[in-house]
């Protein structure tokens, strides 16, 4: 290769340009980015000098009680603790101005209590100057901004109301609330109160009402004039147009209020609401009875509720009973042997040959196997036991519920039967008569002990007071733990505080712990209503082992309800 030697630059490696123009920029970005780093410390620095301050405000809403209350409450104490309440106005200023008091319940809440309603729907600027502040805070003025609510009106109740004493109220009622005391003449003068007929062609009335107002003339009740009840749908309307003013006449409304109450039917003024069955006790003798119970929807008096209102029980011999209560009980079997495995899939004994002999067994399930009134025919009713009812007012339901006692055998079925012909206080009638099929109420077995333990003592009688209701024999299971093994079950009870038997041979079988006896007791002449003492005695589990009687005796009764093969169980409570 030759080269000339008066060319030196031939020798020096080539050079890009673009090159040269790359370095310029990154350099240029360099410094942007130097720039932009000291921008942000420079913010965060004034940040930091003026902190974030959080809180809640709770000015007036809409429909509060009048000369609402504004609260600004921070989450953090803010204010200086030497802080003159009496001085607070010095240091706060609203705008536009509103006379009143303000208030510091806590170093973190303000309260301002105006002396006049606020303006409606205007705005206001709260400013809380920096003096307000604990100096160390470094904290400039505060400002916050909220509006007052607008002027509106809204119904918050409409119903269809009649007196339980009087024929002659049954009205519609409306109540209304203001943001702002209203203008009662304005407010009277242009609310409408009308009454549309809903038949095929709808005509409408307007019917006069009555005004009422709170103190504060922000809550209005109205109400309709005597409406007559008919066989058409009705429904009153009232109607609130737009633009009524407020008491000072500052502000109206900007929209229309409608709201309307539907006025039943003579066939739904007066109906059955419902009849039922239940058990009661009484609160002075603790003793239960069967009752029976009729719900009207107005009032009825008690005399012709006496007059109108009849009871029977349905025969359990007659054949439409015995053969569905044959068909529950045999419903009832194959549902429990199905749980149990024992039947055989796809065989099953038809024969009633069974049950038949056994009649007693499925007599007393407590339960009216009937299903519907129209299984009542006159021939069961023929053969039916008329019950004596002696009806009375329930206190707290005066004239439109009604009880009675009644003797009727658990699970039977109590047919109830209320004439047409029965009015309620205004002399509306029943639409039809009405006739239902309930089941008589079962009274509940109980059985409890009186006290949580009892001490036997090794001479005397060794008797256990228990009581029982409606139970006919008891199954006494007792577990004598021997002296050698009571630290073995205390290790196991230490725990429990209360301990019942279950709790304390938790995890432990209770023949492991000693000796068990088990024993079926009678109990005689006891009332099935009431609860009845019964003394349980010991003696003869005691007195067996009387060279070595001491150690803990553990007691649980079972309750036989029935003396039948499938007796109720019933545990203590």
């Amino acid at each position: 290769m030759n080269y000339e030697i008066c060319d030196i630059n031939q020798f020096k490696p080539q050079f890009n340009p673009f090159c040269f123009r790359s370095f310029r920029t990154n350099k240029l970005r360099l410094i942007l980015s130097l720039i932009f780093l000291w921008l942000s410390a420079c913010i965060t620095v004034l940040l930091a000098d003026q902190p974030k301050i959080p809180y809640t405000i709770n000015y007036p809403e809409r429909f509060t009680n009048p000369k609402s209350k504004l609260e600004i409450e921070f989450y953090r104490p803010l204010f200086t603790w030497d802080l003159d309440s009496s001085r607070l106005s010095d240091h706060i200023k609203i705008t536009p101005p509103l006379e009143g008091t303000w208030s510091s319940p806590v170093a973190y809440k303000l309260v301002f209590s105006p002396a006049k309603d606020w303006e409606p729907g205007k705005k206001f600027k709260v400013v809380l100057h920096r003096s307000l502040f604990r100096p160390e805070l470094n904290l400039d003025d505060f400002e916050l901004t909220f509006e007052s609510p607008a002027f509106e009106i809204k119904v918050i109740k409409s119903e269809f109301t009649q007196s339980q004493n009087r024929s002659i109220d049954k009205t519609a009622y409306f109540e209304v609330v203001s943001t702002y005391p209203l203008n009662k003449t304005d407010f009277e003068r242009k609310i409408k109160m009308q009454l549309e007929l809903l038949e095929h062609s709808k005509k409408t009335k307007e019917i006069p009402f009555t005004i009422s107002y709170a103190s504060s003339n922000r809550h209005a009740f109205i109400r309709s004039s005597t409406l007559k009840i008919s066989e058409h749908h009705q429904k009153v309307r009232l109607t609130i147009p737009e633009k009524i003013y407020s008491q000072d006449n500052s502000a109206h409304t900007q929209l229309s209020t409608r709201s309307e109450v539907l006025v039943p039917r003579l066939a739904n003024v007066f109906k059955v609401q419902d009849v039922y069955a239940l058990s009661l006790q009484d609160p002075n003798t603790y003793i239960k009875t069967s009752n029976l119970v009729v719900e009207f929807s107005s009032p009825v008096t008690v005399e012709k509720v006496q007059q109108q209102v009849k009871a029977v029980i349905l025969s359990d011999d007659h054949e439409i009973l015995r053969d569905l209560r044959l068909k529950l009980q045999k419903s009832l079997k194959e549902q429990e042997e199905r749980e149990e495995g024992l039947l055989d899939e796809g065989f099953y004994e038809s024969e009633d040959s069974h049950y038949e002999d056994n009649y007693s067994r499925y007599k007393n399930i407590d339960r009216c196997p009937l299903e519907s009134v129209a299984q009542v025919t006159k021939d069961l009713l023929s053969q039916s036991v008329p019950l004596e009812l002696k009806w009375e007012t329930v206190e707290n339901k005066k004239d439109l519920k009604f009880v009675a006692k009644i003797d009727a055998p658990s699970g039977s079925c109590i047919f109830v039967h209320i004439d047409q012909n029965l009015e309620n206080i205004d002399g509306f009638k029943l639409k039809k008569d009405f006739k239902t099929v309930i089941p008589a109420p079962s009274i509940p077995a109980e059985i409890y002990f009186p006290s949580k333990g009892a001490i036997l003592t090794l001479s005397g009688e060794k008797k256990l007071p228990v009581v029982v209701r409606n139970i006919n024999r008891l199954k006494v299971q007792l577990w004598r733990v021997l002296p050698t093994n009571l630290h073995f079950l205390a290790s196991k009870s230490r725990n429990y505080y209360e301990s019942s038997v279950v709790d304390l041979l938790y995890g432990i079988k209770p023949e492991d712990l000693g000796e068990y006896f088990e024993r079926v007791v009678d109990v005689v002449n006891a009332n099935p209503q009431m609860q009845n003492l019964v003394e349980i005695d010991l003696a003869d589990f005691v007195s067996a082992h009387k060279g070595s009687s001491g150690g803990l005796f553990l007691l649980k009764l079972s309750g036989l309800s029935s003396f039948s093969d499938d007796p109720k169980t019933v545990s203590p409570l």
